[in-house]
Parts: structure tokens; sequence; C-alpha cells
């Protein structure tokens, strides 16, 4: 027998429409989504006190927007977002300067957590997710089990992060020309570590995967990748700004990048003539 959601005042809301997202949410409640919920031009506030939504799966539960300038998660005004957790749903926008995300954080040690989420869809030219968006001074970003699917501009990371990113289980589909997936932005500072053993080989040549630099980290090994795949074609370059031999890296058993070899050895590199 399938099983039938039960709808309690004080848990859970079923979400059928986007006027049910609009407007002032509760963080004490999950806001369960049934079906596809079409935004148009409204946002969905992420409150201080956090915001929870799960699906049934992405097959069958998704919030979009196909609304030019439209944006799907916001920070409240002259406010902050704080915890923001998504599991089992599908998330896009397909407009001219549409995007995800824009949330801030304000350094108030909270997470974004994606669980079974979809970032973009497959369909017919013109259905491409235009934009990730921004994400603000949090203490951390987890996904896990997730897809970017045809994704024309990634994930921007902005200010300070008391800890990092955990990108798990995760894979790039189908991520075009000259796109950037996981972007530094402006102060962006990882002071905690980083981990990801992310799929990404099926990504153009010219797609940069994490555009991270030694600068984003406070610590050593900062960034960790075990188990990572990145498109092998020779002119592809998915971490352009972190040299083989940076120390806020460690990259193992991965492909398509150099591994850090976790040792050292001696050379000559001049020769000075000894006289007898």
């Amino acid at each position: 027998m399938p099983l039938v959601p039960v709808t309690t005042q004080n848990t859970q809301v079923v979400i059928t429409t986007a006027a049910q997202l609009t407007g002032t949410l509760r963080s004490d409640v999950v806001y369960l989504i049934d079906g596809a919920i079409d935004m148009g031009a409204a946002s969905i506030e992420v409150p201080e006190g956090g915001l929870s939504m799960f699906g049934y799966g992405y097959d069958v539960a998704s919030v979009y927007s196909d609304t030019a300038n439209a944006t799907l998660f916001t920070s409240p005004a002259g406010g902050y977002s704080g915890n923001l957790i998504l599991t089992g749903m599908t998330l896009y926008v397909t407009n001219t300067g549409a995007k995800v995300f824009n949330l801030d954080n304000a350094s108030n040690f909270s997470a974004v957590e994606l669980d079974t989420v979809n970032l973009g869809k497959f369909g017919a030219p013109g259905t491409e997710t235009t934009s990730l968006g921004s994400l603000t001074a949090y203490r951390q970003f987890r996904m896990v089990g997730c897809a970017i699917i045809r994704a024309e501009d990634g994930l921007e990371f902005i200010g300070a992060w008391a800890g990092g990113a955990a990108i798990n289980d995760t894979i790039l589909l189908s991520i075009g020309a000259g796109v950037t997936m996981f972007k530094a932005g402006a102060g962006m500072d990882f002071q905690g570590s980083s981990l990801s053993n992310i799929n990404a080989v099926s990504v153009n040549d010219t797609a940069t995967v994490f555009d991270w630099a030694d600068a984003n980290f406070s610590r050593d090994e900062g960034f960790a990748l075990v188990g990572a795949r990145f498109n092998l074609a020779a002119a592809h370059t998915p971490i352009p700004n972190m040299t083989d031999g940076s120390t806020r890296r460690y990259f193992k058993d991965c492909s398509g990048v150099a591994n850090t070899y976790p040792g050292g050895h001696w050379e000559c590199t001049t020769e000075v003539a000894t006289t007898l």
C-alpha cells in the first residue's frame, strides 16, 4: 500500500501551491513539497530560525521558476537566513537573470544542506538552469547524493565560513563550455575543512569545477579530494588555481587531477665548478 502523508499543523505543512511558500514561513515545521511548484516571480524567504523542505523524490517534487530575474531562495530584508535543509526534490530556474540561491547567514553559524536534490534538469534547449546563485558567510555547505544538471552558472561562496563544504556522492551532468561550477566570491575563506569525492566527468573541456585558490583556505589540507573524478581531456583544468605542490590541498585516489605526493625528493638545479 502507498504511504499516505498525514498533515499535522505542528509538524508538517503540505505544499501544493506557490502561495503557501510566500510570506513569513515557520522554522518549527517541515514543508512537504507535493508535486511541481511554479514560484513565478515570487521568492521563498528563509527565516533566521531556518527552513526545512522535503519532497517525495526529485522526479515527483520540484520547485522552479521560468521567470526572468527570479530567485528561489532569499534572505529577509535587513536580516539574515538560518539553516536551509532540502531533501528529495528538484530545483531549477530557466530565464535571464534568474538564480536558485541568494542567501546570507551573516556569520550566524548555520548550514545549507542538500540531500538527494537535483539542481537543474534535462530538457529542450532553453531549459538550462541559469545560475545556482550565491551563499554568504554560512558555517557549512553540504551536498550528498545530489546532481547538478545543465547549469549555465555555478554556486558562489562569499565571505568567511567557520567550517567549509562537503560535496559527496554528487555528480555534474552536461555542464557546458566555460562554466565555473563552484566559485570563490569576495572574501571567501573556509576556516575549517572541505571534502569531496565528486564525479565531474560529464563536463565540457573548458569548464572549471572548483576555481578555489590557496587564499580561500585558512588551514593546510583544508581542501581534500578523495576518489574524485574529472574529465580526462588533456586540455581540461578542473581546478586551475591550486598548484600540485600547494599545502592547502590534499588529493588522493583522484583521476583528472594530480594526486598529492606526501613526501619529498632531492634534485640538482644548479651546478658550480669547484677549482682543484
